[in-house]
């Protein structure tokens, strides 16, 4: 210390090692505006983010209900195929008893034989549906 003290006066030592104070406080003032701005900076970063998961979130869910609104009308449309192409023949009116011959008796139907050399005619009762022999038939 002698050396610089020969060669600055103690005026002048004093304020170089005030200057060099200030200098720390101003540094270590701009270091915490900086730890701040960089929090802020990841706090912003955290929220875009949570942003970004929540709308893909809710992307995938409009695809997922997407998918089930075409499955929903696949279907509907397969059902369409499955009804009667008259939407009367559902009505038990006149047309109907029109449609059932005569012969035929409730709990019966009639049942059409035709690989045989002439075609025949058959009435049968509805309970025999269930009978497995039937089922061999169809």
């Amino acid at each position: 210390m002698s050396f610089v003290s020969n060669l600055l006066s103690p005026l002048t030592i004093n304020k170089i090692l005030s200057n060099t104070s200030k200098c720390i406080q101003e540094f270590k003032k701009k270091e915490l505006l900086v730890s701040v701005t960089l929090k802020e900076i990841e706090i912003s970063r955290l929220k875009i983010l949570k942003h970004k998961m929540i709308e893909k979130e809710r992307k995938n869910g409009f695809v997922v209900l997407k998918l089930f609104i075409k499955k929903l009308q696949a279907h509907l449309q397969l059902s369409q195929f499955r009804r009667p192409p008259d939407p009367h023949c559902l009505e038990f009116g006149e047309e109907l008893k029109e449609m059932v011959p005569e012969d035929v008796k409730e709990g019966h139907f009639a049942v059409f034989a035709v690989k045989t050399e002439t075609p025949q005619r058959f009435i049968v009762e509805l309970q025999f549906l269930t009978n497995p022999a039937f089922f061999e038939v169809a």
